[in-house]
């Protein structure tokens, strides 16, 4: 069995690869725009809930996805994230399989530690450490990838 069948042969291996791609691609739409659109993140968020309230989530995942959304809306409005950024991250939360509830926590930790990581590479490069709007998007691979790496079906 080649890798391609091996990922097809697990539903959830096969979405996050579809899910790594897509957020490959509004990355650099971000990158290149400044702009995510709602073309993409909404639906993909409406998506997200339905998948993840499909699997008959525990309790415990959908308290930890429901306070991630609030941090990240609650960031949106403080202006310490863009609106199309929250709205990738949130839909990509939501379709997180639901026997994964610690999803929440290793997003929270991937975003602090990719802000962290593009603040030291300014601070380095002699530039405005802070006031800066910069594409955020991309966050959302690095997230994506653990994820996959670390989830055992």
């Amino acid at each position: 069995m080649n890798w391609t069948e091996a990922i097809l042969a697990q539903p959830t291996q096969a979405l996050l690869v579809c899910l790594i791609l897509l957020a490959l691609a509004v990355s650099a739409f971000d990158l290149r725009t400044r702009r995510v659109p709602n073309a993409v993140t909404l639906p993909l968020l409406a998506g997200g809930l339905l998948s993840f309230f499909a699997q008959d989530p525990p309790v415990a995942s959908i308290s930890a996805n429901l306070l991630l959304s609030v941090l990240l809306l609650t960031g949106w409005q403080t202006g310490a994230f863009g609106g199309g950024d929250v709205k990738l991250w949130l839909a990509l939360a939501w379709y997180m399989p639901p026997q994964f509830p610690a999803t929440s926590w290793v997003f929270l930790g991937v975003l602090a530690g990719t802000a962290a990581l593009q603040l030291a590479v300014r601070w380095l490069r002699g530039q405005m450490v802070c006031g800066v709007r910069t594409p955020s998007a991309w966050r959302a691979v690095p997230f994506l990838l653990i994820i996959f790496l670390a989830w055992r079906p």
